[in-house]
C-alpha cells in the first residue's frame, strides 16, 4: 500500500471514531437521528458503491487496488453501522437498505460494468468527501447542505 493510500485510510478510521464520538456524546433528539440516519444513507450508498466498483474490477487491478476497495468497503460498512444505531435503525432495516442501494446502483449502470462511470460520476467524489471528513459531512446535514 502506498504512502498516500495509508494517509486516507488513517484519516477515515479517525473520521469514525469522530462520528463515533458524536454518537456517544449526542443525546437522540429528533433532529439528531434525522441526521444520523442521512448519514447511514449516504455510506450505505457509498458501501454499495465501493462494492460495485469491485465487481467492476478489471481483472488487471492490482493486489493493493483490490485491498483499497476492500479497507474503504469496511469503512463505509462500519459508518453505516454506527450512523444507523445512532439512528435507532434495526440490524434487519440496515440489511434491507443495504440490499437496496446495491439494487439500485446496479440498475443505474443496467447491470454492466461497461457503464460505471455513472456511478463514478454520481458517487464518487461524495464518497471521497464522506470518508475524508465525516465530521464536516455531519455538519453540512445538521446545516442541510446536499453534497
Amino acid at each position: 500500500m502506498t504512502k498516500g493510500a495509508r494517509d486516507r485510510v488513517r484519516a477515515t478510521l479517525k473520521g469514525l471514531a469522530l462520528i463515533g464520538g458524536l454518537v456517544a456524546s449526542t443525546s437522540a433528539t429528533a433532529n439528531e437521528i434525522d441526521v444520523f440516519n442521512e448519514l447511514s444513507s449516504e455510506y450505505t450508498n457509498c458501501f454499495a458503491f465501493f462494492t460495485l466498483a469491485r465487481r467492476c474490477a478489471p481483472r488487471t487491478a492490482t493486489e493493493g487496488e483490490l485491498s483499497r476497495n476492500q479497507e474503504l468497503r469496511k469503512a463505509t460498512a462500519d459508518g453505516a453501522i454506527m450512523a444507523s444505531k445512532s439512528a435507532g435503525m434495526s440490524d434487519e432495516a440496515l440489511a434491507a437498505r443495504t440490499k437496496l442501494a446495491v439494487e439500485t446502483l446496479a440498475a443505474l449502470i443496467t447491470n454492466d460494468c461497461v457503464n460505471f462511470s455513472v456511478l463514478i460520476a454520481k458517487y464518487g467524489d461524495a464518497c471521497r468527501l464522506l470518508l475524508e471528513n465525516p465530521k464536516e459531512r455531519t455538519q453540512e446535514i445538521r446545516e442541510g447542505v446536499n453534497p
